[in-house]
Parts: C-alpha cells; sequence; structure tokens
C-alpha cells in the first residue's frame, strides 16, 4: 500500500477550511480528560432536552454526513469521485417502543432501495440489531429462557421485522450487514442471522453477519458459519471488526464474576482478526469479506493475502471499510490502488445519532492512540500546504 502514508492523497478531499476544522476536533479528542467530563454533560444535555447543536455541532458535520439520506448523498458523491464507495447507516439505537422500532425499519428499507438504485455509490445496507429490536427481548432468548405468551408474540412480530427487511433486499439483489452487539444478546441476532441465510443467502450473501473479533469464540464461530454456508449450499459474507464495547464487557465479567468473553490483550484482538482474514480468503469461493478496520496492518495483510492468492484488487468479493471522519489515510490510499473501499456513513438528527458519537469518542482505550494519529497525519498535511502556499 504505496499510498497509505501519502497526506496528500489522504485529504485530497478536504479543501483548507475543512482541513483546519478537523485539525481542530482532533486535537479536542487528543484529551482523555475531556471526553470524561464530556459524555455526562451531553447526556445531561440531552435529558433536559438542551440543544445539542451548539456542543456537538463540528463534531457532528466531521463524523455524520447529515440527518437525512439525500443530506448524506453530498457525501457520497464527494467520496464517488475519488473511487471510494458508501455505506449509508442510519444511526438509531436501543429503541424502547415498537413504533421507534418501525420507523427504524422503514428508514432501513429506503437505505435498500437506495442502494438499489445507486449501485455505482452503495454496495451494502446495514443496520444495527438495537434499533429495530428489544434488547430486552434479545437478551432473554439468547439466554435460552422461556417466552411467556406475550413475549412469543413479540418476537413473532421482531422476526417479521427482520424479514421484511431482509426480504426487501433480496428482491433487489442488495446485501445487508448486520452489525454486531453486546455478547449478552448477540446468540439471538446469530441464531436469526442462519435463519436468514437459509432462506436468502442461495445465490448470494444477502444477509452478511459481524463478528467481533475481541470475542475470544469468533474464530470458531467464522469455522461454524462457514461450515453452515458449505453444508447448505449457502454464500456466507462476513464483516469483521475488533469490536466496539471492550470495557462494558469486561466490566459485566468482573461484576458477575463470569470468564471473560473478550481478549484482555490487544495482541490476541489482533492475531484473531488477521487469522480470521485468512481463514475466509482460504474459504472465498462461498465468502464476501467486509474488513472494518482502522488498523493499517490488517488492511495491508489482506492485500497481502489478496496478492498470494491471486485475487484482484477490485474482487468485489473483498472490502476494505473506515468510518466516515476516520482514517481517511487508508480509505483513500486503497482506493488510489484500485481496491474496493466503502466508507461506513452514519446520518441521523443530531439527538438521535448522539450515543453513536459518544461511543466513538470513548469506546475504548486505543481510541486515544488512533486519535493522535489521526491528529499528527492532519497536521502534517496542514504544513505541507503552507510549505507549498509559500512557495
Amino acid at each position: 500500500m504505496r499510498s497509505i502514508n501519502d497526506t496528500s492523497i489522504a485529504f485530497s478531499h478536504l479543501n483548507d477550511r475543512e482541513l483546519k476544522q478537523q485539525l481542530r476536533i482532533f486535537g479536542l479528542m487528543r484529551y482523555s480528560w475531556l471526553l470524561k467530563i464530556g459524555k455526562p454533560l451531553l447526556q445531561m444535555a440531552n435529558f433536559l432536552r438542551i440543544p445539542l447543536k451548539p456542543f456537538l455541532g463540528k463534531i457532528y458535520s466531521v463524523f455524520v454526513a447529515g440527518k437525512t439520506l439525500n443530506d448524506a448523498e453530498i457525501a457520497m458523491k464527494k467520496l464517488k469521485a475519488y473511487n471510494i464507495m458508501s455505506v449509508p447507516d442510519y444511526s438509531a439505537e436501543s429503541n424502547e417502543s415498537e413504533t421507534a422500532r418501525d420507523e427504524v425499519a422503514e428508514e432501513i428499507k429506503r437505505t435498500i432501495l437506495y442502494a438499489a438504485a445507486h449501485r455505482d455509490m452503495v454496495p451494502f445496507a446495514v443496520f444495527k440489531p438495537s434499533g429495530i429490536s428489544s434488547v430486552d427481548l434479545l437478551t432473554k432468548k439468547s439466554s435460552g429462557k422461556m417466552l411467556s405468551s406475550e413475549e412469543q408474540k413479540q418476537w413473532k412480530r421482531l422476526v417479521s421485522r427482520w424479514k421484511s427487511i431482509i426480504a426487501l433486499a433480496a428482491g433487489n439483489k442488495v446485501s445487508v450487514m448486520i452489525d454486531a452487539e453486546e455478547s449478552w444478546y448477540q446468540q439471538a441476532i446469530d441464531d436469526l442471522v442462519f435463519d436468514l441465510m437459509l432462506i436468502f443467502n442461495r445465490d448470494m450473501p444477502v444477509v452478511i453477519n459481524t463478528l467481533q473479533m475481541y470475542r475470544n469464540d469468533r474464530l470458531d464461530f467464522l469455522s461454524k458459519t462457514i461450515e453452515f454456508a458449505r453444508s447448505n449450499n449457502l454464500m456466507a459474507g462476513v464483516k469483521f471488526v475488533r469490536g466496539a464495547y471492550h470495557e462494558k464487557e469486561t466490566r459485566r465479567a468482573i461484576r458477575n464474576n463470569l470468564p471473560y468473553i473478550v481478549f484482555q490483550k490487544k495482541e490476541e484482538t489482533d492475531a484473531a482478526f488477521n487469522d480470521a482474514l485468512k481463514i475466509s480468503i482460504q474459504n472465498i469461493d462461498i465468502m464476501t469479506i467486509f474488513c472494518a478496520t482502522h488498523n493499517e496492518y490488517s488492511c495491508s495483510y489482506l492485500t497481502q493475502l489478496m496478492h498470494e492468492h491471486n485475487i484482484a484488487a477490485n474482487d468485489r468479493r473483498i472490502w476494505f471499510s473506515q468510518l466516515y471522519g476516520m482514517s481517511n489515510h487508508i480509505s483513500f490510499g486503497l482506493a488510489a490502488e484500485r481496491f474496493n473501499v466503502a466508507k461506513y456513513l452514519p446520518y441521523a438528527p443530531i439527538r438521535v445519532v448522539m450515543p453513536y458519537l459518544i461511543r466513538r469518542a470513548q469506546e475504548n482505550s486505543s481510541m486515544q492512540g488512533q486519535t493522535l494519529r489521526e491528529y499528527k497525519m492532519l497536521n502534517e498535511e496542514y504544513e505541507r500546504r503552507k510549505i507549498k502556499t509559500q512557495n
């Protein structure tokens, strides 16, 4: 990946004003104490219905593509000019009412239809299970406990909501990535994914599961997924992430005296992630791989695996992805070398997307190092442009 450290490529999509704005934001995000005090203050402001734009407006504009899908189209077209695709993600989480869940489901369907109509910009749709499902119900189902008659009715409605989304995707030949959640209700999601794969993944990977590779059981689950696909003549799709809830998972294990479900050393997570990529490439005849990471080595390792297996850079079974507003040096560097890149593009009104923004800032301890990397690269490009202007 020759282009990965070239800041002139990484930030070619930003004008000078946008570059300075991002430099200021990542400069502030370097300070962990500011993030720590900011989270409870923002939660209080949200509870009291205090306008959030004065506090989050600048951050929102960097990490979120807009309030609506139409708003996000501006960012999509801008990325497409640099050979980068987009995955618009309506970032609603943990809805507590069936009405709200139905509304989110309808928005997800709009993204599917949008993807079908704009295949040159949008290769996948995506949804977060907690946005359209009761977390309590998923948790009870995952525990194996018997559902009450009322809960069985709720479960039937939940499954119907999921199926309506996936059926629409299948009818329009759009693959849908299903995000991963906390471990205590992930089992119900995985079971649903397998059920839906049986119905919809005969000819293409309509249903794509997400594996959080900080979990110490996910390599075994990947093998199970591949075996399930092969034994049923299915196509398998997997999005690989490192994971977004490490500190929460660890605290829960300690509090409840449970075995750790997540690796306690970053090196173990890194090794599992890269092993998963290798296993997937070895099974590429039935796999679609979505490598969603900000880790430079993992991206480079996947390009190496592709080269070793004579897989073309633009083979549409293999995708790289980074979050909108982050790791542009990876995204733009890979795109410059003709690899398939799709930015994860969150969109939603600021109050709806606030949990996502907070998690982006505080999801784990490695964030500080990543934020510092972003700041250094932005500053390098700022200085490069300043010198170029002076000359």
